[in-house]
């Protein structure tokens, strides 16, 4: 007979009497230390309860006097054998049953807990259909587990629960839900969430992602990181509540002891493609996960107009999909910068200047460059690696055709400094005097009379003060034509004349101490007509009517001007130049103006000192100019450290933003508050950013809005090197085709494959 058909073997004999091994496959097929995990049904007190095995006891085995060896019959009666006694299989082994349930007129419902220690002649198996109606309570017999089980064996019959339900298929078993009530469970027990046990056996559960989240505290979720996964801060990851039925977007702000701290950002239900800012609580059991270029597809779609300008400025953060920054001419086209030093300012606006240059963009730029990081390449590569004819430089320190006749400065910005109103309409009146009168045959004289030419400045400031210079003009005409102005006011137009000595790195005069007269830097001659004189001279603002018609890129390096003021003045000057010009030609024909004329950014570097909250309410044509220039293609890039300073009229225009990183909380609170979306979400991502790393809220993209997304901005250095390796593969040693192609210059691509025929390489440093 074999052991199948045996109830048992004899083990060993001591002093006439044997220890029997019991064979447990006659009455459940299987052996009793498989039973944890089991769910039985038990009859007590006349009540049917269901519950889980959580352990199984063997009382102290029986004696025989019987052989080693000798197999225990099945047919042999307890009448004619005396070994009878050696295997009661249902009385000599005890099980530990926590109940879960129990059934009521047919129904099974949530049952009392208690644990209870009953034979085997209690126990029965349950039935496959009585098992799915105790997951239809979904998995609150796990918490009956609390309490009455110690820890460790928790979680091996945590481990075990999971095995038995999924390898059984004709019960309806949810994995997710079951995962996420263990995380919760978890965390209700005395348990070190970090311990390496506990992670392995959620690792082992989960069988897929990077962790599974078990607290939300505020704005922050706790996640547990399984051992063979490695996050760092700054990661962005993707937290999946199947409960919920809810994805978000998170980034990791700290790591230690197998956690993660995770910052929610952005959301969406899994049903639905819309992502919107994260709002709702990450449930604990949330599994996380590391890839998120899938979720995070939809924010890389052109999703603009088809006149916006899409210009790719980086890859949405954590991945490679491609986010373009849109910019519609005519509406939105307005875009704040903001970062602390060595945030990254800089290297975005080399970004967008180069892919406009590189692919032919209908964007023209007026870059002012404060420190002359555009023009001179230092660690990092400056815009003159481009071939010089991509783009106009102008210096005005080095070089005279770079400043601005003194008859095209606008007429209000001689009189900025003055606190006077009724100074600027005398003004324009003793220009008009003077172009009238005794200056009527002046070869300078301008077409227009609200121009300040160099004959008139030195006539008006050698009569000294406002009360000669009324006795200049009463002894021309033989009448007080100034009679509506006092002596006071104009002393004061004669003093902000006489400033003009400060400014002449900017201006094409100079200043004759000798004879204490300016001199334009290219006199008319006597011969020559004042439209001939105008063509042959090269100047500033012909440089940036040039770029604002053309759509190019220009640096203007300010960078070598002593005077902060002088820097400011000169900025003012420019783009009251340019926005009145295009008011003009818009007016005059506004569907020939929008063919014509593409969209035109003026970068300021430190825009706060130039448009603070004391200058533009002093100036005050500015704010409207801030509201009004979008109307004539004209944009602002204000780029700047501190958005607090900056005039709160022109940062309310700032519909589009780039923020880089921001230590200071304060600063980030005032940004955020500014901004036309609530970003508070990405308040740690801001805060702790690396160079490139930031924000963009592009609220032109459709379906997205004001929707904060995190990107990573290319860097310039990488760009144009990676633009250039692809160039050489497709040209080979064809210098004037890769030119061509990557708008570099000659000598830096001479010099490029130089070093990569003598190995050299180089080194991302960002």
């Amino acid at each position: 007979m074999n052991q199948k058909e045996s109830k048992g073997q004899v083990r060993e004999g001591e002093f006439g009497k044997v220890t029997a091994d019991l064979f447990r496959e006659i009455d459940t097929g299987h052996p009793p230390d498989l039973e944890v995990a089991s769910f039985v049904k038990v009859e007590r007190g006349g009540e049917t309860q269901y519950g889980i095995v959580v352990n199984v006891k063997t009382k102290v085995p029986p004696l025989s006097e019987m052989s080693r060896g000798v197999d225990i019959a099945p047919d042999v009666s307890a009448e004619d054998k005396m070994y009878v006694d050696v295997y009661n299989p249902l009385a000599d082994y005890e099980a530990e049953v926590v109940v879960i349930a129990r059934n009521e007129n047919g129904n099974i419902l949530p049952g009392p807990k208690l644990t209870v220690t009953l034979p085997y002649s209690t126990i029965r198996p349950i039935s496959d259909d009585e098992l799915n109606k105790i997951l239809e309570h979904e998995y609150f017999f796990l918490y009956r587990l609390v309490d009455e089980v110690k820890d460790r064996l928790v979680l091996e019959i945590l481990s075990l629960l999971f095995e038995k339900l999924s390898k059984n298929k004709n019960v309806k078993f949810e994995k997710k839900k079951y995962i996420a009530t263990v995380a919760d469970l978890l965390t209700s027990l005395k348990v070190d969430l970090g311990r390496a046990d506990v992670r392995k056996l959620l690792e082992k559960l989960v069988e897929e992602g990077a962790g599974i989240s078990i607290q939300q505290v505020r704005m922050n979720v706790r996640a547990i990181i399984f051992p063979s996964v490695e996050l760092k801060a700054g990661d962005l990851v993707a937290i999946k509540d199947y409960q919920s039925r809810i994805m978000t977007i998170g980034a990791v702000t700290k790591v230690g002891d197998g956690e993660a701290e995770i910052t929610p950002l952005l959301q969406r239900k899994m049903d639905q493609s819309k992502i919107e800012l994260a709002s709702y609580p990450v449930r604990r059991g949330s599994i996380v996960y590391t890839d998120v270029k899938k979720e995070l597809k939809e924010l890389s779609k052109p999703r603009g107009p088809l006149t916006a300008i899409r210009i790719h400025i980086g890859n949405i953060y954590g991945t490679d999909l491609p986010y373009e920054l849109e910019l519609i001419p005519g509406a939105n086209c307005h875009l704040g910068l903001v970062a602390i030093s060595e945030g990254g300012k800089s290297n975005t606006i080399k970004v967008i200047a180069y892919q406009a240059i590189r692919h032919n963009l209908p964007l023209g730029m007026l870059i002012f460059d404060e420190h002359g990081e555009y023009v001179r390449s230092g660690e990092d590569h400056a815009l003159d690696v481009l071939d010089p004819s991509a783009y106009i430089l102008a210096d005005p320190i080095s070089d005279k055709d770079s400043r601005i006749p003194l008859h095209w400065i606008p007429l209000d910005r001689f009189l900025e400094g003055s606190g006077s109103r009724p100074a600027r309409p005398a003004f324009r009146r003793i220009l008009r005097l003077y172009y009238e009168g005794p200056g009527e045959k002046d070869k300078d004289r301008p077409p227009r009379y609200d121009r300040l030419s160099v004959s008139s400045l030195n006539w008006i400031l050698k009569q000294g003060s406002g009360r000669a210079l009324r006795e200049a003009f009463k002894k021309h005409y033989g009448q007080d034509l100034l009679s509506g102005y006092s002596n006071n006011t104009l002393d004061i137009i004669i003093r902000e004349l006489r400033n003009l000595s400060g400014n002449t790195d900017i201006i094409q005069i100079k200043y004759d101490h000798e004879e204490d007269e300016f001199r334009d830097l290219y006199p008319i001659n006597e011969s020559e007509s004042y439209e001939d004189w105008e063509g042959r001279r090269e100047h500033l603002l012909k440089k940036v009517f040039r770029a604002q018609k053309k759509g190019k890129i220009m640096i203007l390096d300010v960078s070598a001007i002593p005077s902060i003021q002088t820097k400011m003045w000169l900025k003012r000057i420019i783009l009251d130049s340019v926005v009145s010009h295009r008011r003009s030609e818009y007016r005059k024909d506004r569907a020939k103006f929008e063919m014509e004329y593409p969209l035109f950014l003026f970068v300021f570097e430190e825009a706060t000192a130039a448009f603070d909250e004391e200058t533009m309410a002093r100036i005050r044509e500015y704010r409207d100019l801030a509201v009004q220039s979008r109307k004539f293609h004209c944009g602002y890039v204000p780029v700047m450290q501190d958005p607090t300073t900056l005039d709160p009229v022109m940062l309310s225009q700032l519909q589009n933003s780039i923020i880089l990183r921001i230590p200071q909380e304060d600063l980030r609170r005032e940004m955020f508050r500014r901004l036309p979306s609530d970003a508070t979400p990405f308040d740690q991502f801001i805060a702790t950013a690396k160079p490139g790393q930031g924000i963009v809220v592009n609220p032109v993209k459709k379906g997205i809005g004001n929707l904060p997304v995190p990107v990573k901005i290319l860097y310039f250095n990488d760009l144009i090197l990676n633009t250039l390796k692809k160039a050489v593969e497709r040209y080979k040693d064809d210098v004037e085709s890769i030119v061509k192609e990557t708008r570099l210059s000659k000598e830096f691509i001479e010099k490029f494959l130089k070093e990569e025929e003598e190995g050299e390489s180089y080194e991302d440093t960002y």
